[in-house]
């Protein structure tokens, strides 16, 4: 029965050591940009990089036009102002992280309360620097009206040696025990 107990604490303790860290945004950074694009041609109207945390992460973004706030795994956009905004191919929002630690797999939802918004106005880019695009063009936003999108994010595993080498060492120590050496 003792012997059992210690082999299952050696491999619980391998197993804590390893394994992949949580899947999320905050504690990582964000470039956010604002921009539009007409024939073609991109334009880039305001750039910001952010670390993810509590609270709005950027209040007045894009001219004083948008609040954005980044969690674990949503984004909230809340506009400021009102207005028609201009029907160009695209102008709104896009943003990146760095893809090495955390992977954007899909939206989990999109939820707006802007007449005319769809999730197809949310695109992800399969290729950096660009993870996730969101297209204002053409529709009536008034003060207050939001975007929200929810991510389906997963990370990258961390290395194992950890686990290996406690698991190299539990085999040593117990080897040397049965054998009367320990």
């Amino acid at each position: 029965m003792k012997k059992k107990r210690v082999r299952a604490v050696w491999l619980g303790a391998a197993l804590a050591l390893g394994g992949t860290a949580e899947a999320g945004l905050i504690g990582m950074d964000v470039q956010v940009y604002a921009g539009v694009v007409s024939g073609g041609v991109p334009l880039i109207v305001d750039t910001a990089t952010v670390t993810v945390g509590a609270g709005v992460e950027l209040s007045g973004f894009a001219s004083g036009a948008v609040d954005v706030d980044l969690d674990d795994d949503t984004i909230t956009m809340v506009s400021l102002v009102s207005g028609l905004v201009p029907t160009l191919d695209f102008v709104g929002l896009a943003f990146d992280w760095d893809s090495t630690w955390v992977v954007l797999d899909g939206l989990d939802y999109v939820s707006s309360d802007i007449f005319g918004f769809d999730p197809a106005r949310v695109t992800l880019d399969p290729v950096p620097p660009l993870e996730l695009s969101v297209n204002f063009a053409g529709l009536p936003v008034f003060a207050g009206n939001y975007v929200q999108v929810g991510l389906k994010l997963h990370s990258v595993p961390e290395p194992a040696w950890p686990a290996l080498a406690l698991s190299a060492a539990g085999a040593l120590w117990w080897s040397r025990r049965r054998k009367g050496c320990g």
